[in-house]
């Protein structure tokens, strides 16, 4: 519930941008959050599959017979969660 919290302030906190995290969660406001960012399980499966997760801990992780293929094999960039991202090769240097 992070659209539900405090804003935090990069002035109190010296570590400026990386201090902002999801803030203090205000639990008046979860009534009428604001924005909402639409995702559903099949959504966050989908993420979990293109990371490379396998069945095994794909269903400890769900909690259901849940199952990677090409149709559940989604891309970082698909889900709709409000983040960054970069798809790095293991063991290769970014530059």
């Amino acid at each position: 519930m992070f659209f539900a919290a405090f804003p935090m302030r990069s002035i109190i906190n010296k570590d400026a941008e990386f201090a902002y995290g999801s803030g203090n969660l205000n639990p008046s406001k979860a009534v009428n959050p604001g924005l909402v960012y639409g995702s559903e399980e099949a959504d966050y499966i989908k993420f979990l599959c293109g990371q490379g997760y396998d069945n095994r801990i794909l269903r400890l992780v769900t909690g259901d017979n849940a199952s990677c293929s090409e149709a559940t094999n989604g891309r970082v960039w698909d889900l709709n969660y409000p983040s960054f991202a970069l798809y790095a090769t293991p063991l290769k240097t970014i530059s």
